[in-house]
């Protein structure tokens, strides 16, 4: 049969035809998946790695070493870090507790370390590293008591530990058991110790206890050692030359009084140091005015055994007295503050006989010093001080005086001084005086030292000229 289709109906059959393969395209391609991208090649400067999986097991192993390298290179915070990662993963891991306390103790965060020591210790009772630890951060806390009884216990179990041992020594000399510490010093560096930081060590104890002679020893022994170690050498600089002996072979003073006559005092003597703690002084004063002479024999002594506390008692005596009082007694106390702020008070008395050439009889002077000092060094100083003065006769008056130091160069030092008051030696009530003075001090050698003075000075002759020299020996 022979079917004739006309041309629209041809149109329209090829309209369906391409709808259906267009419609039959699309399902197609909605059910195929999408091609995964392709991976970046890895910068040729980084190496490839493949990040684990959070469910992969953490390398303890690593993480410490990781730790210790932050360590040693000074980036502590980075080591706390890791060691704290290695908690979180093994909660009883009491290397890392120790090692975090220790960084921690470090940075002064004294108290969380104590908390990390006590789990660790708690954790592993009698744990050497956590008590050797712990006994370090309660000394830097000033607990000497606890720290010394962990020091003894991880000894016990440790003998002959040089860093136990030498932490235990700076604990008994941190808590002033000095002779302790030096024994324990010395044990240290027989068990191998740093022996360079022991002597430094037990040079400062030596210095805590005022014997500085020691101190230079062990201090030298230190720069033997280490010639280039700052530390011993700044101490051993700071320290005083000390002397045992010091005599002053020839000195005195010349009063030139307003008539034009002249005074002559001479005052030869020789001090003993004992050991830096105790000071004794015999000083012969010859006084010649008027073709009649004094001989006044002086005695004192000095106690200087605590830090910053000087106490001091003196008498002088004169036979046969023509113008000095027969008996002087002499007392004083003076304390420093961190050796930059001072205070102290004197008192004195001066017993007068009856003599021909004297203006004053039968009479006693009381005499009441307070001060206080300002200290800019070793020599430089400014001193404010007041005197009241009593007769046991009645009169009275008062001065107030300033005076200062200065080191002009290596213990070499400039004086000056001023006065004003009442007239104590006249006993003019009316009377006000104004004194004033000014000197020197210089070393010549190691052994040798010169000092020259000039004053203005009110006697009881009037205001006087007063010039004066000293020479002191040292050995």
């Amino acid at each position: 049969m022979k079917i004739i289709l006309d041309k629209k109906y041809l149109v329209l059959l090829a309209f369906l035809f391409s709808l259906s393969l267009f419609l039959s395209a699309q399902d197609a391609g909605m059910s195929q998946e999408p091609e995964a991208p392709l991976p970046e090649a890895p910068s040729p400067e980084v190496p490839f790695a493949e990040t684990p999986s959070p469910e992969a097991p953490v390398n303890v192993d690593r993480l410490f070493d990781q730790a210790m390298e932050y360590e040693r290179a000074g980036r502590f915070d980075m080591a706390v870090e890791q060691f704290r990662k290695i908690i979180e993963a093994e909660p009883d891991n009491t290397a890392a507790l120790v090692r975090i306390a220790k960084l921690l103790s470090w940075d002064e965060q004294f108290e969380e370390a104590l908390r990390l020591l006590d789990l660790a210790l708690f954790k592993k009772p009698g744990l050497p590293e956590a008590l050797f630890r712990k006994a370090q951060v309660l000394g830097w806390t000033q607990d000497y008591k606890g720290s010394i009884d962990l020091f003894l216990k991880y000894l016990k179990s440790n003998p002959g530990d040089r860093d136990g041992l030498a932490g235990l020594a700076r604990v008994y000399f941190w808590s002033g058991q000095y002779d302790l510490a030096v024994e324990t010093f010395e044990m240290a560096i027989a068990a191998g110790s740093d022996e360079t930081a022991i002597r430094i060590d037990m040079g400062k104890v030596y210095l805590a206890q005022h014997d500085d002679k020691t101190a230079k020893v062990q201090l030298k022994k230190a720069l033997e050692l280490d010639p280039d170690n700052l530390e011993a050498a700044r101490l051993l600089e700071g320290i005083k030359i000390l002397y045992t002996f010091e005599i002053f072979p020839l000195g005195g003073l010349v009063n030139i009084y307003p008539d034009g006559t002249a005074g002559y005092l001479i005052d030869p003597g020789i001090v003993y140091h004992l050991k830096q703690t105790w000071d004794f002084s015999l000083i012969n004063e010859i006084e010649i005015i008027d073709g009649e002479t004094d001989n006044t024999i002086n005695l004192g002594a000095v106690y200087r055994g605590i830090n910053g506390l000087y106490i001091g008692m003196a008498a002088g005596f004169t036979p046969a007295s023509n113008y000095s009082p027969y008996l002087s007694l002499k007392g004083s106390f003076h304390a420093s503050v961190n050796e930059t702020l001072g205070a102290g008070i004197t008192l004195k008395s001066d017993f007068f006989g009856e003599t021909d050439s004297a203006t004053i009889q039968n009479d006693t002077l009381y005499e009441v010093i307070p001060e206080v000092v300002t200290y800019f060094g070793d020599v430089s100083h400014i001193k404010l001080s007041g005197s009241w003065f009593r007769y046991a006769s009645g009169y009275d008056t008062g001065r107030i005086s300033l005076s200062a130091a200065v080191d002009y160069y290596k213990g070499n030092a400039l004086t000056a001084g001023f006065s004003y008051g009442g007239s104590v030696e006249t006993m003019d009530s009316d009377r006000k005086v104004i004194e004033f003075g000014f000197g020197i001090h210089q070393k010549i050698t190691d052994l040798i030292s010169i000092s020259a003075s000039y004053n203005y000075i009110d006697t009881t002759y009037g205001l006087t000229h007063q010039v004066g020299f000293q020479s002191v020996l040292h050995w």
